[in-house]
């Protein structure tokens, strides 16, 4: 029972942490938009873009791993879904 608990508590904060993840895409965008002239600032929006997916596609990676998924790229477009879905 306490297993389930804690499978059902991790699961709310990975969801709850790939919403944060579609606001920080957000934010970077408004940076760009504003300072779009800069191309230091593009330069790091994009920098920051690339370690944002390059961590996600770790966690997935590692995820599908433990659970013996393979790495067809339906599990990264399910989750993409659901954080689309809001």
């Amino acid at each position: 029972m306490q297993a389930a608990k804690r499978t059902a508590e991790i699961r709310n904060e990975v969801e709850d942490s790939l919403r944060q993840l579609r606001e920080k895409f957000e934010d970077v965008e408004s940076v760009v938009a504003i300072y779009s002239a800069d191309k230091g600032t593009i330069a790091a929006a994009l920098n920051v873009l690339v370690s944002v997916l390059q961590a996600l596609e770790d966690i997935v990676l590692y995820y599908s791993a433990k659970r013996g998924m393979c790495h067809d790229g339906d599990f990264v477009i399910f989750m993409l879904t659901q954080v689309e879905k809001g």
